[in-house]
């Protein structure tokens, strides 16, 4: 263990001294024409197979623990080799040492032809940096050559085109798309019907009328608003509700005006009345005390019983759908006091994230890689059978262009992560592209699905803020932005614990705003500015 963090301190060390290239033996960026010449005439530019003599790729890969069978043994991918002439070879990683492990392959320029993290992810200024250095291939080229799907998508859609193009120009991964309507927002307000409807008390509409509620079940016995902070986040879930005094805040603590302004939200005033307002519901016994250290398991399981009478959350399962125990419906975004109505967006398009599939410079078959890829993503067909498996089996087209899937198994299971990757990897490998077309002709028979979907479109969607979209900084930048989070976080997060529970006079907040200014706040804020500002300009 300690070789392997002396290694990780080396490495960390050199490229900051040096710079990525100076970590590889030749640091000149390839074209794929230039490196597809080691197989001239192998390729066939349409149909299958997609190599006339067998290849190999090699793919660096996080592996959920959920799936309980290597990658290459997938019916899916097994049968897809057959087809293409391509053999993938994988090199699976466990997801939770992902991040770590794919950072020291880029830093030691052991290079795979391939990252493929789908839905998982990476860090959008670290590869930007090995980007510019050449570990990556721009892809436009080939996109507009042998992204047959992605061409189409990427033409009709000007807004994710320029999301995952970098400042330079270029394009050096895929996204992952599930640009879902329920991907909207994050969390969402819940409410025991159960109590609300023995209480004979209309739903709230305001968050007076909100608070109104939480007395009237603090008064029956029960616990009021039950809320956690997410494993690993720096933002509660309580800062859902600051929308109502006219803040949000992302998971950098940014907040976007209506006049495109960027501002620190935890030093804004609204985001202090939002702190004052519900420290007077702490003080009332309105939030129940166990909120800022309770897990999701702790929070999902209050609910089940009814403890309760508010939660936050993300999906309407609280009872795992026996409603004959309690009823939960979806309430709110609320009126705040001063008339505020906002709530976060998720992300800049909701659904979409950058850097999902990525070719190397050590790619000798970039064509023939882009085929592989591009073949599923088609927005359609493929791409469910890559989500959820063969036609007929777990999922069917239906009639006047719909589809659905059967959320069961063929002996009546429900399908759940373990037996879907059977046939796909959720998004790793392949990057899922299911745009909000294909989505838009689902038949959802889930109630829970259903009654988040009726809520977003009708209360929530109305009412997003003005989301930031994804920045990726210079490397200068980075370690600046890097360095300012890392106090910052710790600082703001224990202050907001603090002041909801002990309360805070005004004293109190000038000295904690200078304190964030001392830190750095107002020069974060400075560079998202800057950056933002270069993104809304770019064409």
């Amino acid at each position: 263990m300690k070789k392997q963090i002396l290694l990780i301190m080396f490495i960390v060390a050199a490229i900051i001294t040096t710079g990525p290239a100076a970590l590889w033996a030749g640091g000149s960026q390839q074209s794929g024409s230039a490196a597809a010449a080691a197989v001239p005439g192998n390729l066939n530019e349409t149909g299958f197979p997609i190599v006339k003599d067998k290849i190999n790729l090699n793919f660096l890969v996080p592996h959920n623990p959920q799936d309980v069978i290597p990658y290459g043994d997938i019916p899916i991918y097994k049968d897809y080799a057959e087809k293409t002439n391509i053999n993938v070879i994988f090199d699976e990683v466990p997801q939770e040492g992902w991040n770590e492990r794919y950072r020291l392959v880029l830093a030691s320029n052991t290079l795979p032809d391939v990252i493929a993290p789908g839905n998982v992810g990476m860090d959008d200024t670290f590869v930007a940096t090995y980007a510019r250095q050449g570990a990556f291939l721009p892809l436009e080229n080939l996109i507009d050559k042998y992204g047959v799907n992605a061409k189409i998508k990427l033409n009709e859609r000007a807004d994710v085109r320029k999301l995952i193009t970098s400042p330079d120009g270029h394009i050096y991964a895929l996204p992952y798309v599930d640009e879902n309507l329920n991907l909207t927002v994050n969390d969402m307000i819940f409410i025991n019907k159960t109590w609300l409807d023995q209480l004979k008390m209309p739903e709230p509409k305001t968050m007076d009328e909100y608070a109104d509620y939480l007395r009237a079940v603090k008064n029956m016995g029960h616990t009021a608003l039950s809320i956690s902070v997410p494993p690993g986040s720096i933002v509660s879930r309580l800062s859902n509700l600051f929308g109502s005094f006219g803040v949000t805040e992302d998971g950098n603590r940014m907040f976007v005006t209506n006049d495109d302004k960027v501002l620190y939200a935890p030093t804004t005033p609204q985001y202090k009345n939002a702190l004052q307002y519900f420290a007077g519901l702490y003080a009332e016994g309105l939030i129940d005390p166990e909120s800022f250290t309770q897990s999701n398991e702790q929070l999902k399981a209050k609910g089940k019983t009814g403890i309760g009478s508010s939660l936050v959350f993300w999906y309407p399962d609280l009872n795992d759908g026996d409603q004959g125990l309690f009823e939960y419906v979806i309430v709110g975004p609320f009126t705040g006091p001063n008339g505020d109505k906002m709530y976060l967006k998720n992300g800049y398009i909701p659904g979409i994230q950058r850097n999902a599939f990525m070719m190397t410079r050590n790619n000798k078959y970039p064509e023939a890689t882009m085929r592989w890829v591009d073949y599923w993503l088609d927005n359609g067909d493929l791409t469910i059978t890559m989500r959820f498996g063969p036609e007929k089996l777990v999922w069917e087209n239906l009639p006047n262009n719909q589809w659905t899937n059967y959320g069961k198994t063929p002996d009546g299971q429900i399908v759940d992560r373990k037996y879907s990757s059977q046939f796909s990897a959720y998004g790793i490998i392949v990057p899922f592209w299911e745009f909000g077309d294909l989505w838009s002709r689902k038949l959802i028979t889930a109630p829970d699905a259903s009654m988040r979907g009726a809520a977003i479109r009708s209360a929530y969607a109305p009412v997003v803020s003005k989301p930031m979209p994804p920045i990726m900084f210079s490397d200068a930048d980075n370690r600046t932005v890097a360095q300012i989070q890392t106090s910052l976080n710790t600082y703001v997060s224990s202050s907001y614990a603090t002041f909801i529970t002990k309360g805070f006079n005004d004293s109190q907040w000038q000295d904690y705003v200078a304190r964030c200014q001392q830190i750095g706040s107002d020069k974060l804020a400075e560079l998202f500015q800057q950056y933002y500002d270069e993104f809304n300009s770019a064409k």
